[in-house]
């Protein structure tokens, strides 16, 4: 958790810290430069994480929504070995 810049820091208040800023989220815009570093640093890993959840990765595309029963082309209503059942029985 705590990094060079604030490794005095006991891990117990650097996660209350890091909590409150959670809880306190606010836009980069909107920060103060005299906020504790723990506290800017947890704002802009939020920051990274709902821009990650905004942006889908370019290999997932979202599917179409379908309403209602839809039977696609690969799959049949009849069972798979009924066609060789009928085979069997006409062979005999």
């Amino acid at each position: 958790m705590a990094t060079r810049e604030y490794e005095t820091l006991e891990l117990t208040h650097e996660l209350r810290l890091r909590r409150w800023a959670r809880q306190n989220h606010v836009p980069a815009a909107e920060r103060l430069d005299s906020w504790h570093p723990v506290i800017l640093d947890e704002m802009d890993q939020r920051d990274r994480e709902l821009f990650a959840v905004e942006t889908p990765p370019p290999s997932i595309l979202p599917l179409e929504m379908t309403y209602g029963r839809r039977i696609d082309a690969g799959h049949s209503l009849t069972a798979p070995n009924a066609k060789m059942r009928t085979n069997l029985r006409t062979a005999s």
